[in-house]
């Protein structure tokens, strides 16, 4: 993989607990791991019928290089679009990381 296809800034984003100011629960969020270059590829499309409205799910492959400790569990930030990463994988000695993500989108109704 050449290094000038990574032409996207993305943010990895991991959940974080913290304690809730107003009534002492506690609270989820999330929280900057790393701002990685990136190249996103969309794969697939579909759309459902979930809770009455009409749902819009994407499956997206994004390659970066490899970072140590990326989870499944953590999520991706490209602009305002969220992807839930659903596999890593490793492709190379420890050159790059392949992560299959859904982006999930609130179809627009017409």
């Amino acid at each position: 993989m050449r290094a000038g296809l990574l032409d996207r800034n993305i943010t990895i984003e991991k959940r974080a607990a913290g304690a809730d100011a107003t009534y002492g629960g506690i609270s989820s969020t999330w929280v900057p791991v790393a701002t990685v270059w990136a190249e996103i590829s969309d794969l697939t499309g579909r759309e459902y019928l979930m809770a009455a409205t009409v749902q819009a799910q994407r499956t997206v492959q994004v390659m970066i290089r490899y970072l140590p400790g990326l989870t499944a569990a953590m999520r991706l930030r490209d602009g305002d679009r969220i992807l839930q990463i659903n596999a890593v994988a490793m492709q190379g000695r420890r050159a790059w990381h392949v992560l299959q993500c859904s982006d999930f989108n609130q179809a627009a109704q017409t």
